[in-house]
């Protein structure tokens, strides 16, 4: 019975062998001759599961990952998949590929389906990864004929069927949501990393936009945001920002579609400016040069179904960003700190805290106390600062019911900061607010001439002499690490003089902003110089910081049956409740 099933695909197997067969027999290309069988095979197929609107584009170009398929397959109109085909007998396991194929490969393995056939020897994949097992034919292209034959066409069946039917699926948990993004995301970043390549052999000036439209875009991102970003790093700040932006208008209910990225961002500019005019400004002139990879990312995101992936993990916006680039750029994440501590230690830390401030600081509000002011030096992922708000918005739906909520979160807002670095050095023996080093320290820094009584135009640094010089003005010494100091790509000291300099860099919204100082401030003097003494602080920290790291992520680790073990796990109910402030205190005097 199970042959008979099949007796159509095996016959259509024996027809594609005589056609090789006939083709190679003729001279010319291997790879060429079993393009034609090789469509008539699969279209057998299609047809025989009734995808009747199944087409085959030859060698379609994908200038946005530079490279050029063999075939792009259409299933009701839209791009579903595409074939790489290799000439019989050459590899298509990846891990036997030479150095041409290899490189190919790298450029073709983000794609989400992609199949890959020799004529004899198919292999499907998706994002790099391979989908079940490989299936092979019985027999050579070139002597076989009709006896060409598939020992299991049910697997043979299902692979194509497999690859036929690819859509995106409903995405309703973290970790595929993440594993998606992360793969089409770098995807983005590789294909903006080979457009720029591409461009840097043009002869047409920067500022053409037709023949290298990537090159002005990244050097406006250079002039109004990241002045000492690279290419790399252009590249890599394009693909999160439009991923994130697309992320973000999904969860406002924004209609996504392929090539309507102008109108997602028109729209996602009501509620959040500075995404909106993101995603328009970075993909207005460049969408036809990525459609594959945008929409390929668009159809994705618009696939994740919030509301289930919240219900499975309640902390999910909260820790989304840290897995996201655990899987996207595992060093990108060490550099930027972004480790999510879990929500029951910080529930725990948020609750003692504010025990301390109601039993020992009297702040009976705790948290909503309009005199307490909270600071994150190290906010991550915002944990911390989270949670405060959730604890602050829970008490007053308490006490004045769920219409407060709103209110008190608003309050709150004014009182919350936070930083991404921010380090205090007790150890040294200076007051908490002296950040400057003392007077017989190398490092500290010195104001030796005069800005003049003009305001000064231009900023620049002596990397040898390690002099900063400000109009007419010097300060030394300042090292090329606190010149460069940078957080998320802007330049801190370029950035503090830019506002207070002859001309600001600030946006203008009405009269007020042209009214500005005749002359240098010695208050400005002061605050440079405290400025420089956090910066050089920071840069001489961040060696034992990374060794602190380094030695932290080596250690010993507490594991869920020790904590077990020890009855820590798990958390009785009991302690999920908020708790109410002791009658003596937390801490009674002894």
């Amino acid at each position: 019975m199970g042959g008979d099933q099949y007796g159509w695909l095996r016959a259509a197997v024996s027809r594609f062998g005589e056609a090789c067969k006939d083709k190679l027999s003729g001279g010319g290309g291997p790879e060429a001759a079993i393009r034609g069988p090789l469509e008539v095979l699969l279209r057998v197929v299609s047809e025989c599961h009734e995808q009747h609107r199944v087409s085959w584009h030859d060698e379609y170009p994908l200038p946005d990952l530079g490279v050029r398929p063999d075939y792009a397959v259409s299933v009701n109109g839209k791009i579903s998949g595409y074939v790489e085909l290799k000439r019989p007998g050459l590899p298509v396991d990846p891990e036997n590929f030479g150095r041409g194929s290899r490189e190919q490969w790298h450029k073709l393995r983000g794609l989400p389906n992609l199949l890959y056939s020799n004529g004899t020897e198919w292999r499907l994949f998706r994002g790099g990864r391979q989908v079940g097992e490989p299936v092979y034919f019985a027999g050579s292209l070139h002597g076989a004929g009709g006896k060409l034959a598939v020992p299991d066409p049910l697997a043979f069946d299902l692979l194509l069927q497999q690859f036929l039917d690819w859509h995106p699926e409903p995405i309703r948990h973290v970790a595929r949501l993440v594993q998606e993004i992360a793969r089409l995301c770098r995807l983005l970043r590789a294909a903006v990393q080979e457009q720029l390549r591409s461009e840097s052999r043009s002869s047409a000036p920067d500022d053409d936009v037709r023949a290298r439209p990537f090159t002005g875009l990244k050097n406006d991102w250079r002039r109004y945001l990241f002045p000492s970003a690279d290419d790399a790093t252009f590249a890599d700040g394009f693909a999160q920002t439009v991923t994130f932006s697309l992320l973000l208008a999904h969860t406002e209910g924004i209609p996504l579609a392929p090539d309507s990225l102008h109108e997602i961002g028109r729209r996602l500019d009501d509620g959040h400016a500075l995404m909106g005019k993101a995603l328009q400004l970075l993909t207005d002139n460049v969408n036809a040069r990525f459609t594959v990879t945008l929409d390929l990312l668009t159809r994705t995101v618009a696939q994740v179904d919030w509301p289930a992936v919240r219900s499975g993990n309640r902390d999910a916006y909260l820790h989304l960003y840290e897995h996201f680039l655990t899987v996207y750029d595992p060093a990108l994440r060490q550099k930027s700190g972004s480790y999510y501590t879990p929500r029951e230690v910080v529930g725990e830390m948020i609750r003692l805290t504010e025990d301390v401030l109601r039993t020992r600081l009297d702040r009976e509000h705790g948290f909503a106390d309009e005199d307490v002011r909270i600071v994150d030096p190290a906010m991550g992922t915002g944990t911390f600062l989270h949670t405060v708000s959730e604890r602050v918005a829970e008490q007053a739906a308490e006490r004045h019911g769920p219409a407060m909520t709103r209110d008190a979160v608003q309050r709150l807002a004014s009182r919350l900061g936070g930083l991404p670095r921010w380090y205090a050095d007790p150890a040294q023996g200076r007051r908490a607010d002296d950040v400057e080093f003392p007077t017989a320290d190398k490092r500290r820094i010195q104001y030796v001439s005069h800005i003049g009584g003009t305001l000064p135009e231009q900023i620049r640094h002596d990397a040898e002499a390690e002099t900063l010089y400000i109009g007419g003005g010097a300060f030394t010494p300042v090292s090329e690490a606190v010149w460069t100091y940078d957080v998320g790509g802007m330049p801190i000291v370029k950035k503090w003089f830019g506002y207070r300099k002859a001309s600001p860099n600030s946006k203008k919204t009405s009269p007020l902003d042209d009214i500005h100082v005749d002359a240098w401030p010695a208050e400005w003097t002061e605050e440079l110089i405290e400025l420089l003494s956090v910066l050089r602080r920071l840069t001489d920290l961040e060696p034992s910081q990374d060794a602190l790291l380094t030695a932290v992520l080596v250690g010993p680790v507490v594991t869920e049956g020790e904590l077990r073990a020890a009855g820590v796990l798990p958390v009785p109910p009991a302690a999920r409740k908020a708790r109410h402030p002791a009658l003596d205190g937390l801490f009674p005097d002894v």
